[in-house]
């Protein structure tokens, strides 16, 4: 059944309706169930005071390892990448969040995008909204607007509807609930619908129930036996299914499904990344060790399928299947102190939790995500992921198949402690309905200290390793591992990465991010995004892009200098494979072999035609199952 909505189509399909979209910033535009964009006046986002700026330093944390400048010496921090400043902003723009705390609270942010906002209303909706002299401000039953942000679909937006004004041709949007569900702030929307609305209750399968008059309304497909009276309708009545707050539980073999909406819940701001989130879930845990959740079916689920909240140690979440999700199938975030120096003299507001020393660890530690079946995600909040994660750390991501999500599948907010392991996933057509993302993103924008490096505080993290994944970059997918703003101490081998448009991937001060024994098929560019020759920001420093294979799209690059590469950037003994057997990208006109000996490097150790199905099929394998032995 769908909420009366306009335009008509349901929103389990928009996937499906999205066409002539791009990977950078996500293009096109839909053909169905959405209003399409660049026909609606937004009014501006509300005036609000200016938040409190906070910035924390290495002279703040004396006795900790924390690096002041980019491994190549610069000051300079647009995304971070484990130097640099902390920063946070307080209040202001966030007053709609809980904390009223986050990165893009403040004006600011060293990635100086808008802070935090989201437009007040629509003005002439009688241009768009064909029965919009209809609508009445109903109090117990108010319309609500689900938009994409405006000028990029990064997230979505779900705005209450406080006023419906046919005189002024307007709709007022809460300044209490909604318009909250984003990070960074934009004064437009994109595309968008109405829902929950009366006279918008005209095509099959779309319902309104008035809560004031107990009355229910229901078109039915004309083309069916009309109801009779003796029909069973079910009502969503809970937000979450299970609570779980006790050490050692298990839940197997069951059917957890129709939980109600979340998406107008408070929301907060995770440490540096994009997201906003709900700490909500159908299965929700919170402070408890060695919980597992196996065998279940999640499904119709209205809000995220399994969170887990602050001190969650060694969850397995394994052998599930999750489809049709609201928002993500599993995310977990933590807490870290409110203290901003080591005698914490300096404080954030008492209970926000989200300064940069996390060496309490009350956060999920130690998660194991095993061969669990994900697809249909993201239908209400399209910032979703099959697995999502902000303050936790060496998280074990193995064996899952997914696909079918309109943003990211695996999403990293930040670089907290590390450790992870993103090991024998299968991910594809995720980023259907975005662009600039692909099917892993991370950002890693703050700092934090915690102890699981070395045993001593430090901000850098233990590296994060991705190896034998097949990532599909289908649909808008930029690069299979969007390793974003910051993004730092990663290692990818033995990967497969399929389509998108880069491989290696590092920007705004993203560094330590190293390539070896991947398989690239059919992309732009092998490597080089973000960064070049001149930046000064520590983008790409100690990265490596050694012993690859790369199978380059028409007119594709290797993205290689052949010389001139970031500080301490390796690039060795990788096979560029070419239409024509050849390639001039290193400077106009000259062969790279050539241009390679005359700088007595080696810039890759091979470069060829095409070559046969067979051959790429053997690489593959190699690159999946060389290093699987022992795996079950």
């Amino acid at each position: 059944m769908i909420r009366a909505k306009y335009p008509d189509g349901s929103p389990e399909m928009t996937g499906q309706w999205l066409y002539g979209a791009g990977q950078a910033m996500g293009g096109g535009d839909y053909v169905d169930a959405f209003v399409r964009d660049g026909f609606t006046a937004w009014a501006p986002p509300r005036r609000r005071p200016a938040a409190q700026d906070v910035i924390v330093t290495a002279d703040d944390w004396p006795e900790v390892e924390w690096p002041k400048t980019s491994p190549d010496g610069s000051t300079t921090w647009t995304g971070m990448g484990d130097f640099g400043e902390f920063y946070l902003g307080v209040g202001g723009t966030c007053d709609d969040v809980t904390p009223s705390v986050g990165y893009w609270c403040g004006d600011n942010a060293p990635r100086h995008v808008q802070a935090h906002n989201s437009p007040s209303g629509i003005f002439n909706a009688s241009r768009i909204l064909p029965h919009f002299q209809k609508y009445t401000s109903n109090a117990s039953a108010k319309p609500v607007i689900n938009a994409w942000r405006g000028g990029g679909r990064w997230f979505s937006w779900q705005f209450l509807v406080d006023e419906v004004n046919p005189r002024n041709d307007s709709l007022t949007f809460s300044g209490k609930r909604g318009g909250n569900q984003g990070a960074e702030g934009v004064n437009s929307g994109g595309q968008w619908w109405i829902e929950n609305v009366l006279p918008e209750c005209d095509a099959p399968n779309e319902f309104f129930y008035d809560p004031m008059t107990r009355s229910l309304y229901v078109s039915f497909n004309g083309s069916k036996v009309h109801p009779d009276g003796s029909e069973k309708w079910v009502v969503p009545a809970t937000q979450v299914i299970l609570n779980i707050t006790s050490s050692n539980s298990s839940v197997r073999g069951i059917e957890i499904r129709d939980s109600k909406i979340t998406y107008l819940e408070p929301h907060g701001l995770p440490s540096g990344g994009d997201w906003a989130i709900e700490r909500l879930g159908s299965v929700f845990i919170g402070d408890a060790d060695n919980v597992r959740i196996e065998d279940c079916h999640f499904t119709r689920l209205d809000g995220n399928g399994v969170f887990l909240d602050g001190a969650v140690k060694n969850a397995l979440l394994q052998h599930n299947e999750f489809s049709y999700i609201g928002n993500s199938a599993m995310a977990a975030w933590g807490y870290t102190s409110d203290c901003l120096n080591t005698n914490c003299t300096r404080k954030l507001p008492a209970g926000s939790r989200m300064g940069p020393d996390g060496r309490a660890m009350h956060a999920p530690i130690g998660t194991v995500v095993r061969r669990n079946l994900v697809r249909e995600i993201g239908i209400w909040q399209k910032q979703s992921s099959m697995w999502f994660q902000a303050v936790a750390a060496e998280s074990q991501i193995l064996e899952n198949v997914h696909f079918n999500g309109p943003r990211a599948g695996i999403n990293f907010n930040d670089g907290f402690g590390g450790g992870d392991l993103i090991e024998g996933n299968v991910v594809g057509n995720c980023v259907r309905e975005s662009g600039d993302h692909g099917p892993y993103n991370s950002w890693d924008r703050v700092p934090y200290i915690t102890t699981l490096r070395t045993g001593k505080p430090s901000i850098i993290p233990k590296d994060r390793h991705f190896t034998r994944n097949l990532w599909f970059g289908t649909y808008s997918t930029q690069e299979g591992a969007d390793t974003d703003d910051g993004s730092s101490y990663m290692l990818h081998d033995s990967n497969v990465f399929a389509f998108g448009t880069n491989g290696l991937k590092n920007d705004f001060g993203g560094h330590d991010n190293r390539h070896s024994n991947n398989m690239y098929l059919f992309v732009d560019t092998c490597w080089g995004m973000g960064f070049g020759p001149g930046t000064k920001d520590g983008s790409a420093n100690n990265d490596a892009f050694t012993e690859n294979s790369c199978l380059l799209k028409p007119r594709g690059s290797y993205g290689s200098d052949c010389g001139n590469n970031p500080f301490g950037f390796l690039t060795y003994g990788n096979q560029i494979y070419t239409q024509d057997g050849g390639h001039g990208m290193c400077t106009p006109g000259r062969a790279q072999l050539e241009y390679a000996e005359l700088l007595r490097m080696s810039c890759a150790g091979l470069v060829a035609g095409v070559p046969r199905a067979d051959h790429m099929c053997t690489v593959v394998r190699m690159a999946l199952f060389k290093s699987a032995e022992g795996m079950t």
